[in-house]
């Protein structure tokens, strides 16, 4: 039994060598300008961190209140966005519940780099509990910061 061995040329190696090597030059060309690029994204552009504000007892019944205006719920939200801030709307659902994120972006804006969230049994629930923490509890200013609360598992939950 006779056996043969066939070895690939020499130049095909070459040439799969140097396109390789011409592609990862390329890449590392790529990944520096990446790293000395000045675009802004993501948390690299001076996010500060969340706003962590508890809802009282007390406060809940009060964001319920207010869901019954939604109208004054949706024209704050809008007119934050329209003011710089980004707006994340979510649905958790290993917590069963929903949340609202707002991001402010504008840098002349006090807010600037922090984000204010609001969480709730429902999509309203969420956006009120924000509203109510954004205008009533912080009065605009987000530089006021207190504990997180804890999170309870129903429709009905405002955080």
């Amino acid at each position: 039994m006779d056996v043969q061995c066939v070895l690939p040329s020499m130049e095909g190696l070459v040439e799969e060598y140097v396109v390789m090597g011409v592609n990862d030059r390329m890449q590392d060309k790529k990944d520096a300008k990446k790293a000395t690029s000045t675009k802004q994204t993501g948390y690299g552009d001076g996010w500060k961190g969340f706003v962590n504000v508890e809802l009282s007892d007390a406060q809940k019944p009060l964001v319920k209140a207010l869901m019954s205006d939604m109208g004054r719920v949706w024209t704050t939200v809008w007119d934050l966005v329209d003011a710089g801030y980004k707006l994340t709307i979510s649905n958790d659902p290993t917590h069963n519940s929903y949340n609202l994120s707002m991001t402010c972006r504008n840098a002349k804006d006090r807010n600037n780099g922090l984000t204010l969230t609001g969480r709730g049994g429902t999509v309203e629930g969420a956006c009120a509990s924000f509203v109510f923490k954004h205008s009533d509890i912080l009065e605009g200013d987000w530089t006021t910061q207190s504990a997180r609360g804890q999170r309870v598992a129903d429709e009905e939950y405002l955080g």
